[in-house]
């Protein structure tokens, strides 16, 4: 019951105590873990995360890192593309140029300013560069025509000499208004890159910048463990709690209880007012239903996680699944329960419509062991096999498969592979139906034996380490 006092809609303090749950206060204490940019506000802020980038990718600042993520950077756009692969090879790192906020004025005048720009020069062609266009949205969206305004002011002011290449950095990956433009997140180009640092160059690099890096990658990793384990304690939290909670009174009275629970708790009640609203959050529960309801055998695959934004599934035979979790179970990060380190993956987002989501489909390769060298085989003999289903009539099928794999987490198939599987703007209950029947489409079915005759043939091969 909310009393009514000094015309304030005020909650009384049984109901108080029915919101501060052990599971309340074990959310709270998990949010406020201190970030430095969360501190900051910069995970809202593109132009202070592209400065940060730009810092990071500079062969000369003062970090210590050389070329280093400047080069897994770089692997990792060509991990993400068939169409705009740079050629690795031939660029002089070194003495590549970094511009932040580049301004795109032509022939003196004022013109618009990209986020990135990397020029770098070709070791092989004299007066030859690679420049790659970096135009990054965090929170904000692409406003109309700003891609295709931006690339043609990038090649009068950039031509000649210069191999363009162009690069739509999102927080969710939203799709580039212009076709030239590739759209790629930050989980699967910063973070790869990231985590590659701190795995394999950790001796050199200082404590201080490993504490900002760890923290850097806690905010653009949609899929941290802090995020997935938030979402387990607020699906602890009973719906009588989430209503109550939704009745709190921003302008309370200085010193009633109810105003000195909002300031001592305000992360996990504002967590939990988002969480309450999101339409994905039953989808999960749908998802793990179809699973645990497959007494008929419809569906030949496992599930393997649940949150609001991935559901992930896998197929394998019996000797397969032993050797994936062989060549995953020491690795540092753990991607699934299972260890089981190669999945597939739907993508949830919401909409700017009220209600309602759109679904994708990727094939992940995840975190593998240190001493597993063959990453990029493995990826190769897998994607071979499944381009051999889908593009049967393209002439080279290798040139699709010969791309750099990522370190951490390598998309083998991505969203615009299986747009097939894509929708957009359905309600939750349809979400679940398009769920189930992609789960038992025969042509997914088709592309995951696939996908385990890849494994087959790389593990029975002379690729294999002992």
């Amino acid at each position: 019951m909310v009393m009514k006092k000094n015309n304030h809609s005020e909650i009384d303090a049984s109901q108080l105590k029915r919101i501060l749950t052990p599971e309340f206060i074990q959310l709270d204490r998990l949010l406020k873990k201190f970030n430095v940019f969360n501190a900051t506000d910069m995970r809202r802020r593109e132009v202070k995360h592209t400065k940060f980038l730009a810092h990071l990718l500079s062969p000369h600042e003062s970090h210590g890192l050389g070329v280093r993520f400047l080069e897994h950077f770089i692997i990792n756009l060509n991990n993400q593309s068939n169409s705009q692969h740079i050629d690795f090879l031939t660029l002089d790192l070194m003495n590549a140029e970094i511009i932040s906020e580049g301004t795109l004025g032509i022939d003196g005048k004022k013109g618009k300013s990209i986020d990135l720009l990397i020029v770098i020069p070709n070791l092989l062609k004299d007066n030859q560069c690679v420049l790659i266009a970096i135009e990054a949205k965090v929170d904000s969206k692409e406003s109309y025509d700003q891609l295709t305004q931006y690339r043609d002011l990038i090649n009068q002011k950039y031509s000649g000499g210069f191999d363009n290449h162009f690069y739509f950095l999102t927080a969710k990956g939203d799709d580039p208004s212009d076709d030239v433009w590739l759209g790629v997140t930050f989980g699967n180009i910063v973070l790869p890159a990231l985590e590659t640092l701190i795995k394999y160059y950790r001796d050199g690099i200082s404590d201080y910048l490993i504490s900002i890096i760890e923290d850097y990658i806690e905010i653009i990793d949609g899929n941290h463990i802090k995020e997935n384990e938030a979402d387990g304690l607020a699906e602890r939290i009973s719906q009588e709690s989430l209503d109550l909670i939704k009745l709190l009174d921003t302008n309370a009275p200085y010193k009633s209880q109810e105003r000195i629970l909002q300031n001592k708790f305000s992360a996990a009640i504002n967590f939990l007012k988002s969480f309450d609203s999101d339409a994905r959050k039953k989808i999960p529960l749908g998802f793990e239903s179809i699973f645990k309801g497959n007494s008929d055998r419809s569906i030949v695959f496992t599930h393997e996680t649940s949150s609001r934004q991935y559901l992930r599934f896998s197929y394998f035979s019996d000797l397969n699944d032993k050797f994936i979790r062989k060549i995953c179970s020491d690795s540092r990060v753990s991607w699934v329960n299972s260890k089981r380190h190669l999945a597939f993956e739907f993508v949830l987002k919401e909409t700017d419509k009220s209600k309602k989501l759109d679904i994708s489909l990727k094939l992940i390769l995840g975190p593998t062991n240190e001493n597993f060298t063959q990453r990029e085989k493995l990826a190769s003999f897998i994607i071979k096999e499944i381009y051999s289903l889908i593009n049967k009539k393209r002439k080279n099928v290798n040139d699709f498969v010969n791309k750099a794999t990522s370190p951490t987490f390598s998309t083998l198939m991505g969203a615009k592979d299986f747009s097939e599987f894509s929708r957009r703007d359905l309600e939750p209950p349809a979400v679940i139906t398009f769920i189930r029947d992609t789960l038992e489409s025969q042509y997914l079915i088709d592309i995951a034996r696939c996908t385990d005759e890849g494994v087959r043939k790389f593990r029975e091969s002379e690729f294999v380490e002992d």
